[in-house]
């Protein structure tokens, strides 16, 4: 099923980390049909995933990477998420997921133990500076 977005906010162009540029290279030059409207995952016979499709190799992939309890939203959450802990600012954040207003990009940033050690500790270099 292919839907339109549901705000001009969803309509944008996102930097793709430079690390992971020869994967999507390979990606697009083994799978992806051609031009500029080609699908970057077809399905066999070149069309669009049906929903069918789409889940058993998501739960194959799943499996594969130890985590069956993971679900297609989760990776939206961990890329804020990892963007949030990049630096990124909440304009930023609401940029990058196409979020039209603060309140649904809050609900993608996660705070994370090592962020919040990270934190404590730099509270303590202010501190001691003043």
């Amino acid at each position: 099923m292919v839907q339109d977005v549901k705000s001009d906010a969803g309509r944008r162009d996102v930097a793709i980390p430079p690390h992971s540029i020869p994967m999507l290279r390979w990606r697009l030059e083994t799978f992806a049909q051609p031009g500029a409207d080609g699908l970057l995952f077809p399905a066999p016979g070149c069309g669009h995933m049906t929903r069918d499709y789409f889940r058993n190799r998501w739960v194959k992939a799943r499996r594969a990477a130890g985590r069956p309890d993971m679900t297609w939203h989760d990776l939206r959450h961990t890329g804020n998420t990892l963007a949030g802990q990049a630096g990124a600012t909440d304009a930023e954040l609401m940029a990058r997921a196409g979020h039209a207003d603060k309140s649904a990009g809050a609900i993608y940033q996660h705070s994370t133990r090592e962020r919040n050690k990270r934190i404590a500790k730099r509270l303590s270099r202010i501190a001691a500076k003043g």
